[in-house]
């Protein structure tokens, strides 16, 4: 009786997980888009990567969040190895910022 509904839960919960993890990161990556424009608002000069790299990590989790729903018929596997590379992708530009 607990099997069957551990089936459902899974299906709904690591869906839901993954979109919950997607939004964290893509509200963290408008921290560096925000700096940048406020020292592009103030004058300072700005490298494109400290707004390059944030909206390619944005673009990035679009594209994972439009593949969220068909993730069962891709492979879960292949959708959760280009999930980690994006989590790691975004990281290691947060950490390293």
């Amino acid at each position: 009786m607990l099997c069957e509904h551990m089936g459902p839960m899974r299906e709904t919960t690591v869906p839901r997980t993954l979109a919950t993890i997607l939004l964290i990161v893509s509200l963290t990556m408008l921290i560096p888009i925000g700096n940048a424009v406020m020292g592009l608002m103030r004058g300072d000069a700005v490298p494109s990567s400290a707004w390059a790299i944030p909206l390619v990590i944005l673009a990035t989790g679009l594209a994972l969040m439009s593949f969220l729903p068909r993730m069962q018929s891709y492979g879960a596997h292949l959708y959760v190895a280009a999930f980690a590379l994006w989590l790691l992708a975004a990281g290691y530009f947060f950490l390293n910022w």
